[in-house]
């Protein structure tokens, strides 16, 4: 290689070798040193870390292993890493590869399994994947760092490789490292964590938000990459546009229940209510205005009366909302110094309130949260609404039964419904009123206990048996006993020249009350809204008025908290408008995609070929348009033996040839299937005529509207009153004739809300929340990916991603792309081009490189790159070959590197064996000779004894003898004296 290129090349040699000890490190640098300088060294090891963002996303890429390194797809992970051991060919083609399964480090930490299943992951195991007609290069490969880990990349758009299973692992990866929001280009990505992150919320925090994308600089267009993904990021963009640019936002949130949509709205609407007063006290703290805390209140309101504990969310919003926030965006408007909007109020508009559970609900679930707090209360309050609630508890309704679970998050009913009280009071509800919307609740619960039975003279016919609790319900509702009674358990006839009373069954009488109990909750549930509105709509002059925005100086921040796309083992009419809006909405995220991604190429200067139009998915054709499942579904509700069996049969007959309808049989005749953007869903319409007609008797209509509670009365009457304008005015239009009324289907009310609904959001800049629940378990950190990708499929983030593909998928910059891939024009004989002009240069080089090149899908454009002002783009498949050739290029120069680092690593190793040879050589041998001497020394010692003794022993000998020959000399001397 080129003296140049050897340093970069030096950080390359440590992933591929065993070096396990620091001095084999100082080794390597010591001989690099040898020919380069510190700073030589240390700057190109650097050098990545000085480039722009797009560069070092591509660096990550098949610049070091990870074109070995792939997703494959699995039926209980959806899929799980592997490394790609062999390719199979036939002639050139790549016709499949063998794969080995590798578990990533933190694989069993952060994955999560269904309760009561245990998958295994076989590590090592082999697994042939065949190649995609459009070549190898199309393999899902992985986006991993140097040392084998999954990157985490706050924008998804800075990946290498985009593609379901990278989004996938993505996100799995930031949840497992408590990094709840991600980037997706215009949507903001919101897993559930679970837990309270510290620091994550809170005044601080939005400040700085604020001041980084609000406050700081004059420019119009708001930097997000400044800061890291947040909702506070959504909130703030949305709030800075709406005043620089005068056009009204739009803030889209879904998700299943528990993902945290209903928290993510919160949110976001406390941010937008307290941005100016966020202003004024500089961050210090937040007094709030009047307006502000009406509007923030109303989420406590709507959440007492729209909320529920489910199965997957303790506390789940059983409908979808609209709020618009109205601003004052005229430029003098500022606090401080600073623009900041004032809020003048708020609309709010609710769609598909799931009344069914007033009546009925799952097992382990809850009513709404309303009944429950009411029914916490302390006693007294309860005896001053109706006295029949004196000790009363959940099991003395049998509309809302036992609960495992009275709490709320972390928060007891009884605390909840303090604050119910407190928002009621704040919007301006007085104490009678109060009084009369909890009387009204009461009613509805006491319908629960009206219990029918069999006629005592007529089997067919229903009684009701329980008439001390119809005495209840009576005083309760302000309804005489007499024509209650009667409401609930009879039905009016009418013919063409009378009118009489037919008796119910027993199974229509228990229908009739569930019927009335959930109009007359829904009707409860408008009337919070309707007063909500009347409160925190704006008072401004200019509301109403024809002025034109841009002099009235109004802007409007709308937020749309709605369901997620929902597909179950069993779906019904619910699933199909909450599917049929998401569908809407889908549609809406795709045409804005698609003119971002023009609008980028537009700046750059780069004009496309054969460029397609983005068309209505054919789905939505089949739902709403002519002679389509509205129009179907109408038809059989109108008819006199109507019939969910003709009408799915009729369906199938008339749109035979749409692709996105299922005709074959499914398990029952009355099923049918729809291929939606995230998923093919199953309906059965079993029930599908009854809910879109929604209607309730003439009986119960006029037995309500006599009703003393206006909230229970005024509803039932204002219709009366319609539908008697609408007979006269088509009785006078036919000259005296009458004409049967056909009634307003629910699918058919949905379909001019959403048109409505999508107006007002294609009018204004659209921005897109969709939150994820991780795992069903509520446990931090860890993700079901097999849920977790079906939640990415029906939140539209992978289908919405494909339409890049079509067109050129991946961009550098010009000044960096013809430095990265000059070594290839070298390799391979060609010149470098050096005219200075980098747009020319990179047209050159990179005309040579890819002319060999060939685009698998040239439907909108043939062209394998394409060069913009400051940055060249790329068709899928071009980059990656680009990056093949380079990879092959730097691992020869690698390799003869490791031969070299791995020669001299051994020679040392050698030398430094043989010392310690001759070491213990040396020392063996002292060791031996010490021995030796040890034991000559030990004789000597032994000889020089017994020496010593023997001549001791005769010295005391002698000195014996002696002694004794003095004794006898004594004894002699003394023998002669005596």
């Amino acid at each position: 290689r080129t003296v140049t290129e050897l340093p970069s090349l030096i950080p390359l040699c440590f992933p591929l070798m065993k070096v396990h000890a620091v001095g084999d490190i100082i080794i390597l640098f010591f001989i690099t040193a040898r020919k380069y300088s510190f700073s030589t060294w240390i700057t190109s090891f650097l050098k990545p870390v000085q480039q722009d963002k797009a560069t070092l996303v591509l660096a990550r890429r098949l610049c070091q292993k990870m074109s070995k390194y792939i997703y494959i797809r699995d039926t209980e992970y959806g899929f799980i890493p592997a490394e790609i051991i062999e390719k199979h060919s036939v002639g050139e083609k790549v016709t499949s590869v063998t794969a080995s399964t590798r578990a990533p480090k933190t694989w069993e930490e952060s994955t999560h399994c269904f309760e009561g299943t245990e998958y295994s992951f076989e590590d090592n195991s082999s697994v042939t994947v065949k190649v995609p007609k459009s070549g190898v290069d199309s393999l899902p490969f992985q986006n991993i760092s140097d040392s084998g880990d999954v990157i985490a990349e706050a924008d998804m758009a800075n990946l290498g490789y985009l593609h379901e299973a990278a989004v996938l692992f993505n996100l799995k990866e930031r949840h497992y490292k408590s990094l709840p929001y991600t980037r997706v280009n215009d949507i903001m990505v919101s897993s559930n964590p679970f837990f309270r992150i510290d620091n994550l919320y809170g005044i601080e925090n939005l400040t700085k938000y604020a001041n980084t994308l609000i406050w700081d600089g004059n420019n119009e267009t708001v930097d997000v990459m400044q800061v890291d993904p947040h909702l506070y990021e959504i909130s703030c963009g949305a709030y800075k546009e709406v005043v620089t640019t005068g056009l009204d936002q739009s803030i889209l949130v879904s998700g299943e229940s528990g993902s945290g949509k209903t928290y993510s709205a919160k949110i976001l609407m406390e941010n937008l209510a307290n941005f100016r007063d966020l202003a004024s006290s500089q961050g210090s703290s937040l007094s709030g205005s009047e307006i502000t805390s009406k509007i923030l209140q109303s989420s406590t309101i709507l959440e007492a009366f729209g909320n529920a504990q489910t199965l997957r969310n303790e506390n789940s919003s059983r409908f979808s909302k609209f709020v618009q926030l109205e601003f004052n965006i005229r430029k003098d408007n500022f606090v401080n110094g600073i623009i900041s909007p004032e809020l003048l109020g708020a609309s709010t508009t609710v769609y598909v309130l799931e009344k069914s559970r007033v009546t009925q609900r799952n097992k382990d679930e809850r009513n709404y949260h309303i009944f429950h707090q009411l029914l916490a209360a302390e006693n007294d309050f309860k005896v001053s609404q109706w006295n029949h609630l004196k000790d009363t508890d959940l099991t003395s309704f049998k509309y809302c039964g036992k609960c495992k679970k009275p709490v709320v998050n972390e928060k007891p009913d009884s605390e909840h419904f303090k604050d119910t009280l407190e928002s009621l009071s704040t919007l301006g509800l007085s104490d009678e009123e109060q009084k009369t919307l909890f009387r009204a609740v009461c009613a509805i619960l006491q319908l629960g206990n009206i219990i029918f039975g069999e006629d005592s003279g007529n089997s067919d016919q229903a009684a009701v048996t329980s008439q001390e609790e119809l005495i209840k319900l009576s005083e309760i509702a302000g309804i005489s006993l007499e024509e209650i009674n009667e409401a609930l358990t009879s039905k009016t006839v009418t013919t063409r020249n009378e009118s009489f009373k037919v008796p119910l069954k027993l199974n229509q009488a228990e229908a009739n009350r569930d019927t009335l109990a959930q109009d007359l909750f829904s009707n409860v549930f408008n009337y919070m809204v309707d007063n909500i509105n009347n409160s925190t709509e704006s008072k401004s002059e200019t509301k109403n008025s024809d002025m034109p925005r841009e002099e009235s100086g109004i802007g409007h921040v709308n937020l749309l908290d709605i369901y997620g796309f929902e597909s179950y083992k069993e779906n019904g009419f619910d699933q199909l408008c909450i599917n049929y809006a998401n569908e809407k909405i889908q549609f809406k995220y795709v045409l804005d995609n698609f003119e971002a991604i023009l609008k980028d190429y537009a700046t750059e200067g780069i004009v496309l070929q054969n460029l397609p139009e983005v068309e209505e998915p054919e789905v939505l054709r089949f739902i709403e348009g002519k002679g389509g499942l509205i129009t179907l579904l109408g038809d059989q509700c109108i008819s006199r033996t109507p019939s969910a069996r003709a009408f799915v049969q009729m369906m199938k007959k008339t749109h035979k040839a749409a692709e996105c309808l299922v005709a074959k049989k499914i398990d029952y005749p009355d099923q049918f299937g729809i291929v939606h953007f995230a998923d093919t869903c199953n309906y059965r319409a079993a029930h599908f005529i009854t809910m879109n007609r929604d209607s309730i008797s003439n009986d119960l209509i006029e037995c309500a509207s006599s009703s003393n509670n206006q909230i229970i009365s005024t509803p039932y009457k204002k219709l009366i009153l319609e539908t008697k304008a609408e007979e006269d005015a088509s009785k006078a239009a036919r000259g005296g004739r009458r004409k049967s009324r056909k009634a307003p289907t629910v699918l058919g009310k949905f379909r001019t809300q959403l048109k409505s609904l999508m107006r007002i959001i294609e009018d204004s800049k659209a921005r897109y929340v969709r939150c994820i629940k991780p795992n069903s378990d509520h446990i931090p950190h860890k993700t079901n990916q097999m849920q977790t990708l079906n939640q990415l499929r029906s939140a539209g983030l992978v289908a919405a991603l494909s339409v890049s593909r079509n067109y050129f998928q991946q961009k550098l910059l010009l000044s960096n792309a013809i430095p990265r891939f000059q070594c290839l024009l070298v390799k391979e004989g060609h010149p470098i081009p050096k005219t200075g002009d980098f747009k020319k240069d990179a047209e050159n080089m990179f005309g040579t490189l890819l002319s060999g090149f060939v685009v698998k899908n040239t439907s909108c454009d043939d062209r394998s790159f394409a060069i913009g002002n400051t940055k060249i783009y790329f068709r899928e498949g071009s980059l990656q070959d680009l990056e093949s050739r380079r990879y092959d290029v730097r691992t020869e120069a690698v390799l003869t590197l490791q031969i070299f680092f791995r020669k001299m690593l051994h020679r040392l190793r050698f030398l430094a064996f043989k010392k310690s040879v001759v070491d213990i050589q040396a020392y063996t041998r002292m060791r031996e000779k010490l021995r030796i001497f040890l034991k000559l020394k030990a004789g000597c010692i032994m000889v020089q004894t017994m020496y010593r003794t023997k001549h001791a022993k005769a010295e005391m000998n002698s000195i014996k003898r002696n002694i004794n020959a003095s004794r006898i000399q004594n004894w002699y001397v003394i023998a002669l004296c005596i």
